[in-house]
């Protein structure tokens, strides 16, 4: 088994390995979550806390890219994935690829940093999608394989359809996520803002955030707000896996991010 990173700045004695799902919310087009509260300063408070948590893998939502024919650009996205690569992050984005029928398409938004090797990673897109966007989007899910110091294990992340009526597609998405991970038989984390609060998955998947947390808006109560980002595993019997806990930062986004702790101190070593 090779190394992990060995510039890896965050790599302390801990036996934790923790990873953060954030919609960190940098629309392309529409203006930001709140006045005076701009996309380049709230990524810079993001990198802020995941050094100062000691996060060691991020899956982000909507850091959207829009491509037209023969070029991409995006909203502060490659701010984002640049800042990462200078803290040693390993980084993956979802493509962005022009849709022929369409002058502008947006991407899925999705993106996955990693302090350890990233051994391969796929974006799979979504067959079950809305044709009544105001933007063509192009949905799906990013996977990324980690090699982390006990193994591998595959990280899935998502971002399903939005809209309040479209609870059947967002089934049928998540449908398909569980269908490609069908003959999957090393650990696997689901995270993501899934904009339902009653997910559905088959038994071999455990959801992992406590009844009680809600992530969206992060200026709401208990009783106003709403779950909507998730924690899935599957094939985890041989990990430690905590209970998530929600990521107690209301300056970077709409949404609270929520945190993993997978505790590696009793895993076996090269499952």
């Amino acid at each position: 088994m090779s190394q992990i990173c060995s510039n890896n700045p965050f790599q302390a004695s801990t036996s934790q390995f923790k990873i953060l799902s954030q919609n960190i919310q940098l629309p392309f087009i529409t203006s930001d979550v709140k006045s005076n509260w701009n996309k380049s300063d709230r990524i810079q408070k993001l990198l802020k806390w995941i050094q100062s948590d000691s996060i060691d893998c991020i899956l982000v939502q909507e850091a959207f890219r829009m491509s037209t024919i023969g070029f991409s650009f995006d909203s502060k996205t490659a701010l984002l994935y640049n800042e990462l690569k200078k803290l040693h992050f390993n980084v993956e984005l979802a493509p962005t690829v022009a849709n022929n029928s369409s002058l502008f398409c947006q991407n899925s938004g999705l993106l996955i940093a990693s302090t350890y090797p990233i051994l391969e990673s796929n974006f799979i897109s979504f067959k079950s999608v809305s044709d009544n966007l105001t933007i063509p989007t192009i949905r799906g899910f990013l996977v990324v394989k980690l090699k982390l110091p006990y193994g591998p294990i595959l990280l899935i992340n998502t971002h399903l359809e939005h809209q309040e009526d479209l609870e059947s597609i967002r089934q049928s998405q998540l449908n398909e996520i569980h269908l490609f991970t069908m003959n999957q038989t090393i650990p696997i984390i689901l995270a993501g803002d899934l904009n339902t609060q009653n997910p559905i998955l088959p038994e071999e998947w455990t959801r992992l955030n406590d009844k009680h947390i809600t992530t969206w808006p992060v200026d709401s109560t208990l009783a106003q707000g709403q779950m909507l980002d998730f924690f899935y595993s599957k094939n985890c019997n041989t990990l430690q896996l905590s209970k998530v806990s929600r990521w107690e930062h209301d300056d970077v986004s709409d949404h609270y991010g929520l945190v993993l702790h997978i505790d590696s101190s009793d895993s076996p070593h090269g499952q």
